[in-house]
């Protein structure tokens, strides 16, 4: 069983500023069934979703006027799906999301990784996300006939890792740098 890791604020960072909590508290929100993990950091919130908040800003500006995909533009930034939870604002990411299947693909600033059987999160560093939009009846059986059944395995639900680091002290080649990354990761995965 997968548990919570540490928390980092940026992928520089050796020392996390959580480490392996023994009771999950409202800055650990994990819903187990999904698998969906938000780490919050008791302190430095306000600083870190304004740097997130920002960055997220510049790349959208500039992904605004691209070609991605076979010309999806993003609509907006995408807050996170817990309207409610304190440093929501950490998790929100840009989207693109192709209009002929469904399948989103997400910058986000916040980098989820497992180690050692645990999951663990760098605050302000870059991850990607293609999640095709499956439907129930692709797992339907191929008969009406009794004791048939159907498996179906998530095609091509990627995770990537760029090698941009989060710079907020050259926020604008570094939102440039990932803006072409993304639009390449989208292109790439098509």
């Amino acid at each position: 069983m997968i548990q919570l890791g540490n928390l980092y604020i940026n992928e520089s960072s050796n020392q996390p500023v959580e480490q392996n909590p023994e009771v999950v508290e409202t800055r650990y929100l994990c819903d187990r069934s999904s698998g969906n993990y938000h780490m919050v950091p008791k302190e430095q919130l306000g600083t870190i979703e304004k740097s997130i908040d920002e960055m997220l800003k510049r790349v959208f500006c500039i992904l605004e006027g691209q070609n991605i995909g076979k010309n999806w533009p993003p609509k907006r930034i995408y807050p996170s799906s817990r309207s409610n939870m304190t440093g929501k604002d950490l998790f929100q990411c840009i989207r693109v999301t192709n209009p002929e299947n469904g399948t989103r693909y997400e910058l986000m600033c916040v980098r989820f990784y497992i180690e050692d059987d645990r999951v663990n999160c760098i605050l302000k560093s870059f991850q990607f996300c293609r999640q095709p939009d499956i439907k129930s009846f692709y797992a339907y059986p191929n008969s009406k006939e009794p004791d048939v059944t159907k498996a179906y395995r998530v095609p091509d639900h990627i995770y990537y890792n760029p090698e941009t680091p989060f710079k907020e002290n050259d926020i604008t080649q570094t939102a440039d740098s990932i803006a072409n990354k993304f639009i390449k990761f989208v292109n790439d995965y098509l």
